[in-house]
């Protein structure tokens, strides 16, 4: 199989994403996978257009399986070689590496000046942003493939072992977690108060934000879930897939948990979905 060990600089996305609140953010500097807590895959930076190759490239050791984000000119990723990098956005040039003990498959999150990364080896580590050096980490029993989420002083992450937990973002200390009926592989969304989870047994699971207290659960379908849940428009808009290994995207009312349509696909597919203008990507 061949390996693929590079990140190419061909074009930057703007940090300038969006808060829990759907604002920009005034706190700081805020970078989530998919673009922001609800995941819809849409930036407010200024399209690229007609790009002529890559300004730079970067070689890591092993595969680079994470979504970069970047921040202030710092593009932060993970490789199965171990290692969280930040590199220079300009340039290229690594400015620093954090070692962990296993593969960096999430993608990391930014929040202030914190960068929050789960890993292979169970663990969520906080790492200051801009020199890399660890503030705490977080103990699971499982991998933590998914990128965390950050809102409300808390840090938002599920495991492999089942469990989804919000962790305090200074102390590092578990505020609550909620144990589900499967592993929790994928990203959790942050919509209207509420903390938006799917896991390996097709359940999707909402609870207050703030505290974990169960708001609904819902069995999208026999399967698991191939991406994490997207929320746009008052849809909740989720990726499962059956036994057979096909895939299908449903939709279902934020409101009232209904399902309002379902889009069968020919394969599974594990590419997030985005949300704009009325219609969803995937």
């Amino acid at each position: 199989m061949r390996k693929f060990v590079t990140i190419a600089a061909l074009f930057l996305l703007t940090a300038c994403s969006f808060n829990r609140a759907g604002k920009p953010a005034d706190s700081g500097p805020e970078a989530f996978f998919s673009a922001n807590l609800q995941r819809t895959g849409v930036f407010s930076s200024k399209a690229v257009e007609n790009p002529s190759g890559s300004n730079w490239q970067f070689q890591a050791e092993q595969w680079i399986a994470t979504m970069p984000v970047v921040v202030e000119n710092r593009v932060y990723f993970g490789s199965y070689d171990g290692n969280l990098y930040a590199v220079d956005a300009t340039t290229g040039a690594e400015l620093w590496r954090f070692p962990m003990r296993d593969a960096v498959i999430s993608s990391p999150a930014i929040s202030g000046e914190t960068a929050f990364v789960g890993g292979m080896d169970g663990n969520l580590y906080a790492l200051e942003r801009k020199t890399g050096e660890e503030r705490w980490r977080f103990a699971t029993r499982g991998p933590i493939l998914a990128s965390p989420a950050i809102a409300n002083g808390l840090v938002y992450t599920g495991s492999e072992d089942g469990n989804m937990y919000a962790i305090n973002v200074n102390t590092g200390q578990e505020a609550w977690h909620i144990t589900a009926d499967g592993p929790i592989t994928f990203a959790a969304a942050v919509a209207d108060g509420l903390l938006i989870f799917g896991d390996g047994s097709g359940k999707l699971t909402a609870v207050k934000a703030i505290n974990g207290e169960a708001a609904w659960q819902k069995q999208v379908a026999a399967g698991a879930f191939t991406a994490g849940p997207v929320v746009g428009e008052g849809v909740i808009y989720a990726l499962l897939s059956d036994a057979e290994q096909l895939g299908s995207l449903y939709a279902i009312d934020m409101a009232t948990q209904q399902t309002r349509w379902v889009y069968p696909l020919t394969t599974e597919s594990y590419s997030s979905p985005a949300v704009w203008g009325g219609l969803v990507f995937v």
